[in-house]
């Protein structure tokens, strides 16, 4: 598998992911900004929208999208080792968080943060709707570990992911000790290091070259 990504995007996840799969991807640096490749090339080209990630598969068929492309990553393991069952209503409780995740966490508040322009009003609103969210996911975590019980799963990829940058947003984890407690813990995954390890090389290659 090929993953475009930009270091510490929202592509994150999936790299961790595959790398929970045991399958780490071939690696293409995306300049989100200037939506082009490392060597100059249009992004655009290789997906429209100019969004990461984009997983290619070795059919040549491209999916894109952060929840698809987890979802997909999911199923390419053991049933209930990456994602609940098909079928199950844990499953579609899986896909629930990854939504939530998604919409009230990456679009509502990071990507008003990360990508503001001019607008302070929007930062300030965006840092201000976090408690609200997080406590809902401190509550979460009175009774399991991980999303969906005691089991690391796809969507704690993109929270994870999302935990990560809030020092950097700007946002306060102090008065949430469980998800500090979760983020910690998900550090020290070998799958969250790798990852880690191979866009940081990574970024450090493209720029010296």
């Amino acid at each position: 598998m090929e993953l475009y990504y930009s270091p510490m995007a929202c592509s994150f996840a999936a790299h961790v992911i595959c790398h929970e799969l045991g399958q780490p991807p071939k690696l293409h640096r995306v300049h989100l900004r200037q939506q082009s490749l490392a060597d100059g090339s249009d992004y655009k080209a290789i997906n429209p929208t100019a969004l990461v990630p984009t997983l290619v598969l070795e059919s040549g068929d491209k999916i894109t999208e952060t929840v698809a492309v987890l979802s997909y990553l999911a199923d390419q393991a053991a049933p209930g080792q990456l994602a609940p069952k098909p079928g199950t209503p844990a499953f579609y409780h899986h896909l629930g968080w990854m939504a939530f995740i998604n919409t009230e966490l990456h679009k509502r508040i990071f990507h008003l943060i990360f990508w503001p322009g001019d607008d302070e009003d929007a930062i300030r609103k965006a840092r201000a709707l976090a408690p609200r969210r997080l406590d809902q996911l401190e509550d979460h975590f009175a009774d399991r570990p991980f999303l969906m019980g005691d089991r690391f799963m796809a969507g704690d990829a993109y929270l994870l992911w999302w935990l990560m940058l809030t020092r950097t947003a700007g946002i306060d984890l102090a008065q949430f000790p469980r998800l500090r407690s979760y983020l910690k813990a998900g550090l020290a995954r070998p799958s969250v290091a790798s990852a880690k390890s191979a866009e940081d090389h990574d970024a450090v290659v493209t720029a010296s070259s």
